[in-house]
């Protein structure tokens, strides 16, 4: 119908612990196999991008998909690599703000600048893993990147979604990191905005132990707490005297 986007853009928040990155790994394995889109994958720093590799390496073999969807690093060689064997270019590429606009936007000036242009075209699917973790300069950027790829596309006519991902946020503040994201004629908070649950806690059992012997009795309680966290139990051992926020 005419008022259904075909890549809506989305704005994710939700407190620690509601699975916000796991939400965003599941947009760029969805967008990669499903829809047999590219994806750039953006992250704040260079830790992140080799943890987000690693997790999404992880679940692609998990789930037996690591023969079609292929993950890689973002950097000056590969890009140069890709753009001289596009067929080399990986489904999901993870980098950060500024590796993307020296190594994609900046260099489609350079000598492999035609085929480079057709790699950046396939990015039909951008993901900002955290954005408040970016350096003030690369956050500020990012609606520039985000504008500049949807321009690109809209040239072909070709959609862009865009999944940016937030701690939780004020109405106030969904409203103006929206609009900033995705302009005001883009972003309505009754589409556009996705907020996440926790994830409800399991029970919980709290036992007062007493023995003649601590250390023992502590090893022993130990051993007895791993064989029940084989069965899928979180087990945390305090000692007595502690205050709040050690606990």
């Amino acid at each position: 119908g005419p008022d259904v986007e075909p890549s809506a853009d989305l704005l994710v928040d939700g407190d620690p612990g509601s699975g916000r990155t796991t939400a965003l790994l599941a947009c760029a394995i969805h967008a990669a196999f499903v829809r047999g889109q590219r994806v750039l994958y953006l992250v704040p720093d260079a830790l992140r991008r080799e943890l987000v590799k690693r997790r999404l390496d992880e679940l692609l073999r998990n789930a037996f998909l690591h023969w079609y969807v292929r993950v890689e690093t973002l950097g000056e060689e590969r890009a140069t690599a890709w753009a001289r064997n596009p067929a080399e270019a990986p489904q999901i590429i993870v980098g950060t703000a500024e590796a993307a606009e020296a190594y994609l936007y900046g260099a489609m000036h350079s000598e492999d600048a035609a085929r480079l242009r057709r790699l950046v075209f396939d990015l039909e699917t951008v993901l900002v893993d955290d954005l408040t973790e970016f350096g003030a300069e690369a956050r500020a950027h990012v609606p520039f990147l985000l504008d500049k790829q949807r321009l690109l596309l809209a040239s072909e006519n070709l959609p862009l979604q865009a999944v940016v991902v937030f701690p939780r946020m004020t109405e106030t503040a969904r409203t103006v990191t929206g609009i900033r994201l995705f302009t005001e004629k883009r972003f309505k908070k009754a589409t556009n905005v996705l907020t996440l649950r926790p994830r409800a806690p399991g029970r919980v059992r709290k036992v007062d132990l007493v023995v003649p012997d601590a250390r023992t009795g502590v090893e022993e309680l130990t051993l007895r707490c791993l064989k029940l966290g084989e069965n899928g139990l979180n087990v945390v051992l305090y000692r007595p005297g502690i205050d709040e926020n050690e606990r």
